[in-house]
């Protein structure tokens, strides 16, 4: 089965998390944790399965509009060196819905780790999802650090 290291540490955090189906999850790649949707998806590298990467995507908001330029701001200075999201990537998927992402090498996870990055993944998107729902967005310039 191509691809055995991904689907084999799939079906450990099923039976990790209990009450999943490991077949259900496998199929779907996607949980839902504390009401947050997490898909998974896998980055193969052709020449070596442990070098892989893992990657969680989750919705933190879908905007009424196309994001604004202050928005976009918003979100790289959050990205600068993750001092914002811990760990996690923001960015955008179309015009209207902000993501969090986080990736790991395949060869580097167990299903503790996976259930931690989860947690955190979870708990940054719904952080985020308050702060751009309740706080006005900054219109300052963006300050990148050397």
């Amino acid at each position: 089965m191509p691809h055995k290291p991904y689907f084999a540490l799939l079906d450990a955090l099923a039976r990790r998390l209990r009450g999943i189906d490991p077949a259900a999850f496998s199929q779907a790649q996607s949980l839902v944790i504390g009401g947050r949707r997490i898909d998974f998806s896998l980055e193969p590298d052709p020449h070596d399965e442990a070098e892989s990467r893992l990657v969680l995507r989750s919705e933190v908001v879908n905007l009424s509009e196309p994001a604004s330029e202050a928005l976009c701001h918003q979100l790289l200075r959050a990205n600068n060196l993750w001092a914002g999201t811990c760990g996690a990537t923001l960015g955008l998927r179309g015009d209207n819905v902000v993501i969090a992402s986080e990736t790991a090498r395949l060869g580097s996870l167990n299903p503790e780790r996976l259930a931690r990055l989860l947690s955190s993944l979870r708990d940054q998107a719904q952080a985020w999802a308050v702060e751009l729902t309740t706080t006005p967005v900054e219109h300052a310039p963006l300050h990148q650090r050397a």
